[in-house]
């Protein structure tokens, strides 16, 4: 057995071996680069001078990440193995990969028609498939399509998917939103004991976990984006208003609560009157928000700086010159006052030039980015928060 878990859900698995880079069982990034303009310059001098399309390609890269460059096509297009690769993913020609999204050790891709694949690690549920049903419990290697639940019609399309860290949520085109995968934190949507659980193999029932099958989260309208986070989730309803449910622990839901929230929560954001929210960021403990006027909006953890400089939540400064006594612990009262702050959501004071608006945000577990745009001039560039000494 391996010195330590490979598995954040506890269940101890054989040591994986280190490659050298010579040894490593999979082709490189150049090799591939190579491949793939051989088979251009090929494509381009068939069929007569009239270029041809070619099938998708996704180069995976790490454990987990996919099939081996040696291993035969499966259905659907899939390819089993193990290591890293490019290779198909889907239909080849008419139907290609618009959106891809990594949770810790799943990937979640949606195509142009809005089929679901799911592949990695499903440990606990996350890639929506059903334990009986997989040959392996654990890890799939072939990227499989997701079947929504009866009465939706199995292929539904989505248009809008999102891997948290264990769990995974998709808008399908009906405006409802799903989400599978693990519910410790509520973060599917639904209270535990409502969980709508996938049984669980014998190796993982000591973990007590509510493994999730696909459910429908109860929202009051319907949505056209979701973001996952480490133990949350958000999704924008087609109003402009935005609901957060699961883990809360810093105020990463944008909201004071005193425990998890395991059913949606409506945020109030202080936007000015007709200014709407288009598009949302969820991280390990923070969250942002970007509006039509091109400002963001930003809640929760702000310990790494994630959140900008000048603004409380759970900052390493909260306790300057002896602040909750000579220990260095809050009181009470001080906890309650960063919590509430870090719940509040606020305007991130971004140095914008005159005209500059932002126009995409991104996060990664403690740090944020955004790129903006200097008005008419067609030039974007990347704006970031660096992780601070406080």
């Amino acid at each position: 057995m391996g010195e330590s878990c490979t598995l954040s859900c506890g269940v101890c698995v054989e040591e994986r071996p280190i490659y050298t880079l010579a040894e490593a069982p999979w082709r490189l990034v150049g090799e591939l680069d190579e491949q793939r303009e051989g088979a251009e310059r090929e494509a381009a001098r068939g069929g007569g001078g009239v270029e041809r399309s070619l099938p998708l390609q996704l180069v995976l890269l790490g454990e987990g990440a996919g099939a081996a460059g040696d291993a035969e096509a499966g259905e659907d297009g899939d390819v089993s193995g193990g290591g890293a690769t490019s290779r198909p993913l889907g239909p080849p020609n008419d139907d290609p990969l618009v959106e891809l999204s990594a949770g810790e050790v799943h990937l979640l891709g949606r195509t142009a028609s809005g089929a679901l694949y799911t592949w990695g690690d499903n440990s606990l549920g996350q890639l929506g498939r059903s334990f009986a049903a997989a040959r392996e419990p654990y890890t799939a290697w072939r990227a499989h399509r997701m079947r929504w639940p009866a009465p939706l019609p199995a292929t539904a399309p989505a248009v809008s998917v999102s891997a948290g860290r264990m769990h995974s949520a998709a808008v399908l085109a009906t405006g409802e939103v799903f989400a599978w995968g693990d519910n410790s934190h509520g973060q599917c949507g639904v209270p535990l004991e409502m969980t709508p659980l996938s049984a669980a193999p014998p190796e993982l029932e000591m973990l007590d976990a509510p493994i999730a099958t696909p459910v429908r989260v109860p929202l009051p309208e319907a949505a056209r984006a979701v973001a996952c986070g480490e133990l949350h989730c958000l999704t924008l309803g087609t109003s402009g208003a935005v609901y957060g449910w699961g883990d809360n622990v810093y105020g990463q839901l944008g909201a004071v609560t005193e425990h998890a929230s395991e059913g949606p929560l409506r945020l109030k954001l202080p936007t000015r009157p007709g200014e709407t929210v288009i598009a949302l960021a969820a991280a390990s403990f923070h969250s942002l928000a970007l509006t039509d006027a091109g400002r963001v909006l930003g809640w929760g953890d702000n310990t790494h700086g994630q959140l900008g400089r000048n603004r409380r939540g759970f900052v390493a400064a909260l306790l300057p010159g002896g602040v909750g006594g000579e220990s260095g612990a809050p009181t009470e009262e001080e906890f309650e006052a960063e919590f509430t702050a870090a719940a509040a959501p606020a305007f991130l004071p971004l140095e914008l030039h005159a005209g500059e608006a932002v126009v995409a945000v991104s996060v990664g577990a403690y740090h944020s980015g955004a790129v903006t745009s200097s008005g008419p001039v067609s030039y974007t560039h990347l704006r970031a928060h660096e992780t601070d000494s406080y």
